[in-house]
Protein backbone atom coordinates (compact mmCIF):
# COMPACT_ATOMS: atom_id res chain seq x y z
CA UNK A 1 0.00 0.00 0.00
CA UNK A 2 0.62 3.31 -0.56
CA UNK A 3 1.38 5.44 2.79
CA UNK A 4 1.80 9.06 2.83
CA UNK A 5 4.98 10.20 5.46
CA UNK A 6 3.56 12.12 8.19
CA UNK A 7 4.86 16.14 7.02
CA UNK A 8 5.12 19.56 8.49
CA UNK A 9 3.57 23.17 7.38
CA UNK A 10 7.09 25.05 7.83
CA UNK A 11 7.45 26.04 11.19
CA UNK A 12 8.82 29.63 11.44
CA UNK A 13 11.50 30.66 13.98
CA UNK A 14 10.51 32.35 17.16
CA UNK A 15 11.35 34.58 19.65
CA UNK A 16 10.44 35.36 22.85
CA UNK A 17 11.79 37.33 26.23
CA UNK A 18 12.87 35.35 29.54
CA UNK A 19 10.16 34.85 31.59
CA UNK A 20 7.43 34.62 29.15
CA UNK A 21 6.84 30.98 27.11
CA UNK A 22 4.75 30.36 24.12
CA UNK A 23 1.47 29.03 24.12
CA UNK A 24 0.13 26.40 21.73
CA UNK A 25 2.15 26.71 18.51
CA UNK A 26 0.23 25.22 15.75
CA UNK A 27 1.67 22.30 15.14
CA UNK A 28 -0.03 21.44 11.11
CA UNK A 29 0.75 17.60 9.92
CA UNK A 30 0.00 16.63 6.54
CA UNK A 31 -0.16 12.51 5.96
CA UNK A 32 0.41 9.75 8.28
CA UNK A 33 -1.31 7.46 9.87
CA UNK A 34 -3.38 8.04 12.60
CA UNK A 35 -2.59 8.05 15.50
CA UNK A 36 0.04 10.73 15.33
CA UNK A 37 2.84 11.48 18.49
CA UNK A 38 4.12 14.33 18.78
CA UNK A 39 7.59 14.75 21.08
CA UNK A 40 9.96 18.23 20.92
CA UNK A 41 13.78 18.19 21.85
CA UNK A 42 15.86 21.41 21.99
CA UNK A 43 19.41 21.56 20.92
CA UNK A 44 20.45 24.28 23.80
CA UNK A 45 19.10 22.96 27.19
CA UNK A 46 20.55 25.85 28.85
CA UNK A 47 17.90 28.19 27.21
CA UNK A 48 14.88 25.96 26.54
CA UNK A 49 15.36 23.07 29.29
CA UNK A 50 13.49 19.53 28.22
CA UNK A 51 11.14 20.07 30.94
CA UNK A 52 10.00 22.91 29.34
CA UNK A 53 8.55 21.86 25.93
CA UNK A 54 4.64 20.49 26.31
CA UNK A 55 3.69 18.82 23.01
CA UNK A 56 0.12 17.85 22.67
CA UNK A 57 -0.23 15.15 20.33
CA UNK A 58 -4.31 15.51 20.30
CA UNK A 59 -4.14 18.86 19.81
CA UNK A 60 -1.41 18.89 17.22
CA UNK A 61 0.23 21.99 19.16
CA UNK A 62 3.45 22.56 21.02
CA UNK A 63 3.64 25.12 24.28
CA UNK A 64 7.09 26.22 25.48
CA UNK A 65 6.97 27.07 29.51
CA UNK A 66 8.53 30.10 31.01
CA UNK A 67 10.23 28.82 33.99
CA UNK A 68 14.10 28.16 34.10
CA UNK A 69 14.13 29.35 30.34
CA UNK A 70 17.96 30.99 29.57
CA UNK A 71 18.78 33.70 27.22
CA UNK A 72 20.22 32.44 23.47
CA UNK A 73 19.56 30.90 20.85
CA UNK A 74 18.02 26.89 20.28
CA UNK A 75 16.60 25.00 17.55
CA UNK A 76 13.38 22.93 18.71
CA UNK A 77 13.14 19.69 16.99
CA UNK A 78 9.84 18.72 16.30
CA UNK A 79 9.38 14.94 15.22
CA UNK A 80 5.65 13.41 14.58
CA UNK A 81 5.67 9.61 14.08
CA UNK A 82 2.49 7.75 13.01
CA UNK A 83 0.96 4.97 13.60
CA UNK A 84 3.27 2.29 11.46
CA UNK A 85 5.76 4.21 12.70
CA UNK A 86 6.85 6.72 10.17
CA UNK A 87 8.56 9.97 11.31
CA UNK A 88 8.45 13.42 9.91
CA UNK A 89 10.90 15.88 11.74
CA UNK A 90 11.01 19.60 11.27
CA UNK A 91 12.28 22.08 12.93
CA UNK A 92 12.69 26.17 14.26
CA UNK A 93 14.94 28.65 15.83
CA UNK A 94 13.84 30.26 19.42
CA UNK A 95 15.35 32.86 20.57
CA UNK A 96 14.86 33.68 23.96
CA UNK A 97 15.80 37.67 24.84
CA UNK A 98 16.69 38.92 28.08
CA UNK A 99 13.92 40.43 30.45
CA UNK A 100 13.73 44.07 30.87
CA UNK A 101 15.85 45.15 33.38
CA UNK A 102 15.26 48.65 35.12
CA UNK A 103 18.02 51.40 36.48
CA UNK A 104 16.69 53.98 38.78
CA UNK A 105 18.48 57.11 38.97
CA UNK A 106 17.83 57.24 42.32
CA UNK A 107 17.57 54.94 45.51
CA UNK A 108 14.73 57.01 47.53
CA UNK A 109 13.79 60.38 46.69
CA UNK A 110 12.19 62.78 49.61
CA UNK A 111 10.56 65.90 48.99
CA UNK A 112 8.23 67.84 50.89
CA UNK A 113 4.17 67.73 51.14
CA UNK A 114 4.00 71.29 49.25
CA UNK A 115 6.93 70.74 47.18
CA UNK A 116 6.70 69.26 43.82
CA UNK A 117 9.62 67.31 42.47
CA UNK A 118 11.93 67.15 39.42
CA UNK A 119 11.99 64.55 37.35
CA UNK A 120 13.53 61.38 38.29
CA UNK A 121 15.14 59.44 35.55
CA UNK A 122 14.59 55.44 34.79
CA UNK A 123 16.19 53.47 32.28
CA UNK A 124 14.96 50.32 31.12
CA UNK A 125 16.78 48.08 29.07
CA UNK A 126 16.36 44.32 27.24
CA UNK A 127 13.00 42.65 26.55
CA UNK A 128 11.47 42.62 23.23
CA UNK A 129 8.56 44.62 21.13
CA UNK A 130 6.43 47.51 23.33
CA UNK A 131 7.78 47.73 27.05
CA UNK A 132 5.15 49.36 29.52
CA UNK A 133 6.07 50.96 32.38
CA UNK A 134 4.15 52.63 35.05
CA UNK A 135 4.61 54.02 38.28
CA UNK A 136 2.40 54.04 41.20
CA UNK A 137 3.05 54.86 45.07
CA UNK A 138 4.16 52.83 47.81
CA UNK A 139 1.89 55.28 50.33
CA UNK A 140 -0.90 56.53 48.00
CA UNK A 141 -2.16 58.36 51.21
CA UNK A 142 0.92 60.65 51.47
CA UNK A 143 1.53 60.53 47.20
CA UNK A 144 -1.70 59.87 45.02
CA UNK A 145 -1.40 57.39 42.13
CA UNK A 146 -2.85 60.33 40.49
CA UNK A 147 -0.02 62.32 40.77
CA UNK A 148 2.35 60.47 39.43
CA UNK A 149 2.88 60.71 35.54
CA UNK A 150 5.39 58.77 33.52
CA UNK A 151 6.86 59.71 30.30
CA UNK A 152 8.64 59.30 27.43
CA UNK A 153 11.70 60.72 26.59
Amino acid sequence: PNIALPKFKALASKSTTQGHGLQALAITVIGGTAPLSITARSSNTAVVPAANLHPNSAAQTLAIGSSSLGVGVSNISVTVTDAVGARGISWFLLTVNPAPTIALGFSQYLTTVTRSTANLTVSVAGGTGLLKVTASSADPTRVKNSNIHVYRG
